[in-house]
């Protein structure tokens, strides 16, 4: 019985990796249910069977997230993240991940089972892809709602993305690259439920050491946008200009303006946010200015005029 199973989910997991959704929609029973040998191997005691089974149910929540809740399946699922299998962590918070991605009821599945503290825990991982998929799975409950959004900051998880970001060491690069975005996806501005300036000045500092001390480059270029893109998001919850010029950022985004690695995309942003700085005092503006905002503006304009 073992091996029928293990040999039932290794062939489907092969059939979803080599043909995709098709496939894996062609798998689920008539009633749009998963397979009871994957739950089966699920449960089963056999490593080798259960990691199989893990690996399949990961790869079809990417497109069928209600039929694995409906198998009840999610509390053990979030158990996982405390599996001592590193692989298996990383299959864990992969599957919470797409789950997050749904509608904000089938993300409260994943919330309700317990992954938030878990989630957070693993943040600190010795193991850079437990990191990366911990923090996907985070970002995507904090860009649910509100709510979510409220329930993950309360928790600790804020604070722990900004400590990844400040980790910097070289092997959790994308980790870090994908705390960034996760932190743009906390500061997005609900207008029911706005966070005020209070609440969101300690992500500040970060944002702009990550911009200060990031290379603009291929591998960067994205994740520099999304830190310069939440500094506009933070500005706009009334942040004073002199907080803005006390993070030491303006020179650092005056050079990304004038830098012919930068894109039109995070040129447009870092334009935003010194169009902000320089509608402030006289002494303000001279920030701006001092730092070499002019000529910036005139490679910006160039580059703009070739495009």
């Amino acid at each position: 019985m073992a091996q029928e199973i293990l040999r039932n989910v290794t062939a489907g997991g092969a059939g979803l990796t080599l043909q995709g959704v098709s496939e894996f929609q062609a798998s689920l029973t008539e009633e749009g249910k998963i397979p009871e040998y994957l739950v089966l191997g699920f449960n089963s005691e056999d490593p080798q069977i259960k990691k199989a089974s893990v690996i399949q149910i990961r790869n079809s929540t990417s497109e069928a997230i209600q039929p694995i809740i409906d198998t009840g399946l999610i509390p053990a699922i979030v158990s996982l993240l405390k599996s001592e299998d590193t692989s298996i962590q990383c299959e864990a918070a992969w599957i919470v991940t797409n789950i997050a991605s749904g509608t904000t009821q089938q993300t409260d599945h994943v919330i309700d089972a317990g992954a938030t503290p878990r989630l957070i825990i693993l943040l600190a991982s010795p193991d850079a892809n437990v990191v990366e998929n911990a923090v996907w799975a985070l970002g995507n409950v904090l860009g649910d709602c509100a709510r979510l959004r409220d329930r993950v900051e309360g928790e600790g998880g804020v604070t722990a993305l900004v400590k990844l970001v400040d980790r910097g060491e070289q092997s959790f690069e994308k980790a870090q690259r994908r705390a960034v975005w996760a932190i743009f996806s906390y500061l997005y501005p609900w207008s029911s439920r706005k966070l005020p300036i209070t609440r969101i000045n300690h992500v500040l500092p970060c944002l702009a050491r990550y911009i200060q001390e990031t290379p603009v480059n291929e591998a960067n270029i994205e994740s520099i946008e999304y830190a310069v893109k939440s500094l506009n998001r933070i500005r706009k919850h009334h942040l004073q200009r002199s907080d803005f010029i006390g993070t030491g950022v303006v020179p650092r985004l005056v050079k990304i303006l004038a830098e012919s690695s930068s894109s039109i995309a995070l040129q447009k942003h870092v334009l935003k946010c010194l169009g902000y700085l320089v509608g402030g005092t006289d002494d303000e503006t001279d920030v701006a200015v001092d730092a070499g905002l002019l000529p910036g503006l005139l490679g910006a304009i160039h580059k703009f005029t070739l495009s």
